[in-house]
């Protein structure tokens, strides 16, 4: 079901930031960066800027 959700959350924006994916998903913060951080390794996600202002572009196929 989470696996679901949270490809919904993705599909439905070009862009989000940690805490959005965090709120969206109902998990706690260090879970939505261990997401975030897999959904980056597998490339399925490109981390734009840093800090606070970081933002997570979806990699479209």
């Amino acid at each position: 079901m989470r696996k679901e959700m949270n490809q919904d959350l993705i599909a439905d924006k070009e862009t989000f930031s940690t805490s959005e994916y965090e709120g969206a998903a109902g998990v706690p913060n260090r879970t939505a960066k261990n997401h975030i951080k897999k959904m980056v390794d597998l490339g399925l996600l490109k981390k734009e800027g840093a800090g606070p202002s970081t933002r997570y572009r979806v990699i479209r196929a």
